[in-house]
């Protein structure tokens, strides 16, 4: 599995990127940042695993979403 050691770190970046974005388009505002349009709340992470057919992915942490109440 050597080989795909450089595909697995390209894919789990880009998976940690998208789980970013959709996580921040979810709450209204980027990371530590402060909005009137804010919609929900990071609490906390959690870690989560991908099998794939390159072996399985760790994205590192992924941001639990709580709506504002």
């Amino acid at each position: 599995m050597h080989g795909l050691e450089p595909v697995r770190s390209v894919a789990e970046r880009m998976l940690q990127e998208l789980i970013e974005s959709e996580a921040a388009a979810r709450i209204g505002a980027e990371w530590n940042e402060h909005t009137e349009a804010r919609t929900a709340y990071r609490n906390g992470h959690r870690g989560e695993t991908l099998t794939t057919q390159a072996g399985d992915l760790d994205p590192g942490a992924v941001a639990k979403v709580d709506l504002v109440r």
